[in-house]
């Protein structure tokens, strides 16, 4: 994200500026890592509050800075099937690594963030 486009957000959002600091900070520390959920914002290295990171990312996502999307995890925490766009997208049933098929009721759906480029 350019200077100019991150400035403009924290003049438009300063009660989020701390929170897209880090949240940038974050994708070019770990540019590995494409990917991140809010649970890891949630934890106690952060002393945001899980209301204004909610916002602070629903505003990063309309504003296209970050894009959303949604990852099946089994009760392991093991990925199932590919990662979805839109709730909707997500079928009454994947396969697993395994080759078996579980139900979607019986896994987690979890949203995860990547830096828009």
């Amino acid at each position: 994200m350019s200077e100019e486009r991150f400035q403009s957000l924290v003049n438009q959002y300063p009660e989020y500026a701390q929170i897209f600091r880090e949240v940038l900070r974050w994708f070019t520390t770990h540019p590995k890592q494409q990917e991140v959920s809010l649970e890891f914002f949630y934890t106690n290295k952060y002393s945001f509050k899980k209301e204004d990171l909610n916002v602070a990312f629903f505003i990063l996502n309309k504003k296209d800075v970050v894009k959303k999307t949604y990852v099946v995890i089994d009760e392991s925490g093991t990925k199932v099937g590919r990662n979805f766009e839109k709730m909707d997208d997500i079928p009454d049933e994947l396969d697993t690594m395994m080759g078996d098929k579980k139900e979607t009721k019986d896994l987690f759906v979890v949203p995860y963030y990547s830096l828009r480029t």
